[in-house]
């Protein structure tokens, strides 16, 4: 069950604020993964688990990745990474603005 959108991506807080975790051999799909976690934090705990970030594509460098943030019922904001694919090459995006 996912939760509102409440922060956008600029807003969220990076570094020292959450823990990025590499889900990769956990999961094929990370909003499966955070369906199966939060019915075990509710099975288990009472407890839900909020998504800050829905499931997304994003790239860093030549690697593809599925992402998401979401706090969980202590108030610690996790990335969830899942390593999709690693290109030939890396893109190189010339945006003028």
């Amino acid at each position: 069950m996912q939760g509102p959108n409440l922060m956008a991506a600029s807003q969220l807080p990076v570094g020292l604020y959450h823990i990025s975790l590499d889900v990769t051999r956990l999961c094929v799909d990370i909003n499966d993964f955070i369906h199966y976690i939060q019915a075990d934090s509710m099975k288990r705990f009472d407890k839900s688990i909020m998504v800050l970030l829905p499931p997304k594509q994003q790239m860093m460098g030549r690697l593809v990745v599925q992402m998401a943030y979401i706090k969980d019922p202590n108030g610690v904001i996790l990335e969830l990474i899942r390593r999709q694919t690693l290109l030939t090459h890396e893109m190189n995006l010339e945006v003028d603005f």
